[in-house]
């Protein structure tokens, strides 16, 4: 009796932080979200990650600062400051992907071999794990790992999964690194 009325409290009190909202609960839904997506490389390089690091860090400078200059402040202009600091976000990622637009639009999943070649030249090591195969590309402290896999119906190799890793783990870090690992491919 008393595991099954600690089984329902634990599942009560569960529900009420899922439905808060709050950002731990937030998190924990997006980490979910990623393990159940078909890539689960990708979601959290582009949409997990660009969006919550901006509105999290802005939110609450500006709450901050709201409630240094008026410690008496009402909750609508909390709300206020909040809603003016997350549209702030969607204007500044606009430039960011201006700048480096040819990077930020490199999606190498789904890409063929030969796809993957043109863009980064040969790999600098492979990796062969039946079924499939890990290419490495590396220059200096910048390494990119591509997985592919066989097509089931035509036995071709497409990417299934990649990650960047550099010593600058930011969204622009990676896109330089990427943008590194293409212009030396080019080169050669």
């Amino acid at each position: 009796m008393t595991t099954k009325s600690l089984a329902m409290q634990t599942l009560a009190a569960g529900c009420l932080l899922f439905l808060s909202g709050c950002e731990v609960v937030q998190s924990a839904r997006n980490d979910l979200n990623r393990l159940v997506s078909s890539d689960p490389f990708k979601t959290p390089k582009q949409t997990a990650a660009r969006p919550t690091a901006p509105a999290t860090s802005r939110p609450s400078t500006s709450n901050q600062a709201a409630a240094t200059s008026a410690p008496a402040a009402s909750t609508s202009s909390t709300n206020t400051s909040t809603a003016s600091a997350t549209s702030g976000p969607d204007v500044k990622t606009d430039p960011a992907k201006d700048p480096s637009s040819d990077q930020a639009s490199i999606n190498l999943i789904g890409k063929s071999e030969g796809e993957v070649k043109a863009l980064f030249g040969p790999p600098t090591t492979v990796e062969e794990r039946a079924p499939g195969k890990t290419w490495r590309y590396r220059d200096g402290k910048c390494s990119l790992d591509v997985q592919l896999y066989p097509d089931v119906q035509t036995r071709q190799f497409a990417t299934l999964a990649y990650e960047v890793k550099n010593d600058d783990s930011t969204d622009e870090g990676s896109r330089a690194c990427l943008g590194q690992l293409r212009s030396r491919g080019q080169s050669r």
